[in-house]
């Protein structure tokens, strides 16, 4: 069976998590922290995710019966590629959406900061910023995940259902 090797969107909420409250530990202020929070997380989630796509061609080259030489140069391709179309990718970008002056970039333009925000100055604040029954709602969906897997490790194999 093969499954995704992608953990970098798992990797980057942890490090906006722990890099902000190392950063407030040595004194720096909340939005420097949150700020170091979201650096980390974009360098941790890039390197991450080339990890394991490599890993997950890795795979796919063992199951096509492909050889690990070829896959490596095509790797080598793909990243000089990315090296040259990334920077253009971004001015292409900056000069749609006008991200250097926050006055006239409108927030609806670009709506995945907000969650990333979000989990960084959780980082930074501390639990208290989160709602007043996060941790019960968080809990009680975790002790239902747990015996949910509980009950399938022991149900006997006839009541599992079809097997695709």
């Amino acid at each position: 069976v093969m499954y995704d090797m992608d953990s970098s969107a798992i990797l980057g909420k942890i490090t906006m998590l722990l890099i902000p409250t190392i950063a407030i530990s040595v004194g720096h202020d909340y939005a420097e922290a949150t700020m170091a929070g979201l650096v980390a997380e974009g360098i941790i989630m890039g390197i991450s995710r080339v990890s394991g796509q490599l890993i997950q061609d890795f795979k796919t080259a063992y199951v096509t019966e492909t050889s690990p030489k070829t896959l490596f140069y095509a790797q080598c391709i793909g990243t000089l590629a990315g090296a040259f179309l990334g920077p253009i990718t971004f001015i292409m970008f900056n000069a749609m959406y006008n991200v250097d002056n926050p006055e006239t970039t409108k927030i609806g333009e670009a709506v995945s900061w907000l969650p990333y925000r979000g989990i960084a100055m959780v980082g930074s604040y501390g639990a208290n910023l989160l709602p007043e029954n996060a941790w019960i709602i968080t809990g009680g969906a975790t002790c239902v995940a747990i015996v949910m897997v509980i009950t399938r490790e022991f149900l006997p194999r006839s009541l599992e259902g079809p097997s695709w």
